[in-house]
């Protein structure tokens, strides 16, 4: 997933940023080690190292030209995952000085590689899975408790029409 690989580069960056000993840069690089051994699983299993990022062509996904797209003619999907988007990198940029520079870090890496990997089609899930997002929004709703109210009560609503779905085999992402 787009935002466990987020790890790596967000300890390499705080770890040459905050000028951390050579322990600190073992550690980053030490977090690819599930993508480095599942590459390796995909080439002896499959001969392609890549085979998880290969197979998804054939999923028809949506690139971000479409999902703006979408936006510009007001298609909710694509609406709700562009505000997401954009929305999730402003609320890091605006709480930047209030959050802990790992909190923000990985939120952006995150948020850049869900843009550039072409997963759109579960954007919102992956979104939702970013915990750098969470603690950001936890701060806005802190001071604002009014709109934490609404926005819990719609998420509610949100939560329950998915699980219907669900329960109908639907597709939820």
């Amino acid at each position: 997933r787009p935002t466990g690989i987020a790890l790596f580069p967000t300890f390499l960056f705080l770890a040459w940023k905050e000028k951390r000993s050579l322990l600190a840069y073992f550690a980053g690089m030490a977090t690819s080690g599930g993508l480095l051994l599942f590459s390796l699983y995909c080439m002896i299993r499959f001969g392609d190292p890549l085979a998880f990022v290969h197979v998804q062509q054939a999923w028809q996904q949506q690139n971000l030209l479409d999902i703006i797209q979408g936006a510009l003619a007001l298609n909710r999907d694509s609406l709700m995952k562009l505000l997401m988007l954009l929305g999730g990198g402003y609320l890091l940029w605006y709480l930047r000085a209030k959050l802990n520079h790992v909190v923000v870090a990985y939120g952006f890496f995150s948020l850049f590689l869900l843009a550039i990997s072409k997963a759109f089609t579960s954007l919102d899930r992956y979104i939702y899975g970013i915990v750098s997002l969470s603690l950001a929004l936890g701060m806005v709703f802190a001071n604002h408790p009014r709109w934490g109210y609404g926005i819990i009560a719609f998420l509610a609503i949100w939560l329950v029409r998915f699980a219907i779905l669900f329960a109908w085999w639907q597709f939820v992402a």
